[in-house]
């Protein structure tokens, strides 16, 4: 008699390869005005800076800026290494809320930080600046169609802006304006577990 053998093989299923991405430079502007200090909310944007800072490897690149009626560079554009995150953390303890919110004059220190990048440099790399407040500008430019206007030519220049609302009363016309035309996102923080990735 023939007798018919039929063999079937099945390969183990293996979860797909995560892609690697590019690497990445980010420049936080972090509002620390005098509006802030309500519901604590300087601390909430000071404990978002560090749980997004966590997710970067050392090919990638951070900077803070900080800012009131004055502007502040506390962490230079460089690389997100061990040494780098500690070191931004240690600055991150001082930061006070105080003054007014000029808030144009600190997203676009940050996005100087990315554009000093060099050009050789540039090209393979993700930019993004990260705007953290409550909205509520009063200094600088304050106008939403021309904040959105630099936000739209940044992003033509490969810096996109990502914005983080913060508190019950920040301008959500503002901030979700600026992250549409910049190609970023816009979200409402409560709590740091709410943070996407970013």
């Amino acid at each position: 008699d023939d007798t018919a053998l039929v063999i079937r093989i099945r390969a183990a299923q293996r979860p797909p390869a995560r892609a690697k991405r590019a690497p990445i430079d980010i420049a936080f502007a972090l509002d620390r005005s005098g509006s802030m200090a309500g519901r604590d909310k300087i601390e909430l944007v000071k404990d978002a800076v560090v749980a997004v800072t966590h997710h970067l490897s050392a090919e990638d690149r951070v900077a803070l800026v900080v800012f009131d009626n004055v502007v502040d560079v506390l962490h230079e554009l460089s690389e997100a290494t061990d040494f780098g995150k500690r070191r931004l953390e240690h600055v991150l303890e001082g930061v006070m809320a105080r003054g007014g919110t000029n808030l144009s004059g600190g997203w676009l220190t940050a996005c100087q930080q990315l554009a000093s990048t060099p050009e050789s440099m540039a090209a393979p790399r993700l930019q993004r600046s990260l705007l953290l407040t409550d909205g509520l500008a009063n200094q600088g430019i304050t106008a939403p169609d021309e904040l959105m206007t630099h936000a739209l030519e940044l992003r033509r220049r490969g810096i996109d802006t990502t914005t983080i609302g913060v508190g019950l009363h920040f301008d959500e016309f503002l901030l979700g304006g600026m992250a549409e035309a910049g190609g970023g996102a816009f979200q409402y923080i409560a709590d740091t577990s709410e943070l996407f990735a970013f």
